[in-house]
């Protein structure tokens, strides 16, 4: 029982020890738990600076990491463009050697034709034997498909085909272009294509056999001059194949008595506005010939009282000239004997002063004589 009792103390004491360690754990564990929490609070505000930080630099990587792909992807399509202009071609071209046409194909890189690719081109010549097959089972499709198109059913119809098969070439495989080409045909002016259809021109088409082996109308223009003589022809094609112009004509309405008539009268009437146009120009002309013919008098007229006045007026100055000069003759002839004159009374009354004088001393020279004879008799009587 002491032994009991002793270990129930003991575990009392246990006890008490326990529940006070365990309130002073409680209260380290609320400290601790106190300090973890304002220690998490810290990780977390820090961590959030982090998280911001790391989100601005995540941004600004993320803009440069763009900047640099999108460089990337237009250097890259650069590249590729580069490349494809250096691989394919945009433009080729073939004379041919049988029609003396020149033909053209034009696309873009888009189409994928190599560059080193060659455009040949076969003239379906219907009297070649090489062609003429090829020539009838073309035009057999065209007429059977296109009949309506060309207006094949209408009676008296002719029709003509200028056909060519058209293709790209390269390392001995022929090349289908993977987009439109512009397909031309032109003829030389001195070597132009005879169609050989007689009557008035109706339908022109361009045909194509297309990869089904059936015919179509395309897309483009026949060139035909005044004469009837094809000049060239210009489609644009989705692929290779055998293509051409369609060209029909129809028979030359004939004409009636009623319209031959009518243009006879016309032609007539035509005539007639013709003449009296022309007899109106004719009395136009004549008028203003003889409105040119009065001008040209009126002015011979007015030259001439010009000329007339002028020549007055030269006569009135040499008129007035010769006065004027014998005005002048005059005054000096009349200085002149005026002065003749003078020199003559001068003269004259020189002479008559010097006559007197000589008479004066004559009569001095008396006097003094019949003094001296006085004397002289007053002396002897003297004497």
């Amino acid at each position: 029982m002491a032994e009991t009792q002793e270990i129930s103390d003991a575990d009392d004491e246990n006890e008490a020890g326990t529940e006070s360690q365990a309130e002073d754990g409680t209260l380290s564990t609320e400290e601790t738990t106190e300090e973890v929490t304002e220690a998490s609070e810290d990780a977390e505000a820090e961590s959030e600076n982090e998280t911001a930080d790391t989100e601005e630099a995540g941004t600004e990587g993320t803009e440069t990491e763009d900047a640099e792909a999108e460089s990337e992807l237009e250097t890259e399509i650069e590249s590729e463009t580069e490349l494809e202009t250096e691989l394919f071609g945009t433009s080729f071209t073939y004379t041919d050697p049988e029609s003396l046409a020149v033909i053209t194909a034009t696309a873009s890189t888009d189409a994928e034709i190599p560059q080193d690719a060659e455009l040949q081109v076969e003239y379906l010549d219907p009297d070649s034997d090489t062609y003429k097959a090829a020539y009838a089972s073309a035009v057999e499709t065209i007429e059977a498909d296109l009949s309506k198109a060309l207006g094949l059913d209408e009676t008296g119809v002719q029709a003509a085909y200028v056909l060519y098969d058209v293709s790209f070439v390269c390392d001995d495989t022929e090349i289908e272009p993977q987009d439109e080409v512009t397909i031309t045909v032109t003829y030389d002016e001195n070597d132009l294509m005879d169609l050989g259809l007689d009557g008035e021109l109706a339908a022109r088409k361009v045909v194509q056999i297309t990869e089904s082996g059936n015919a179509a109308v395309v897309a483009g223009t026949v060139y035909v001059n005044e004469d009837g003589l094809l000049t060239g022809f210009m489609l644009t094609s989705d692929g290779t194949s055998v293509v051409g112009a369609a060209v029909t004509s129809v028979p030359a309405e004939e004409e009636t008595e009623t319209e031959a008539e009518t243009e006879i009268e016309i032609e007539t009437e035509i005539e007639t506005e013709t003449e009296d146009e022309s007899e109106e120009e004719a009395l136009t002309e004549e008028d203003t010939e003889a409105e040119t013919e009065a001008g040209t008098e009126s002015e011979t007229e007015t030259e001439e009282e010009t000329q007339a006045e002028s020549e007055s007026e030269e006569v009135t100055e040499e008129v007035t000239e010769e006065e004027t000069d014998e005005t002048e003759e005059m005054a000096v002839e009349t200085e002149t004997e005026t002065e003749t004159e003078t020199e003559e009374v001068t003269e004259a009354e020189t002479q008559t002063e010097g006559e007197t004088e000589t008479e004066t001393e004559a009569v001095t020279e008396a006097e003094t004589q019949t003094e001296s004879e006085s004397e002289s008799e007053k002396k002897e009587c003297t004497g």
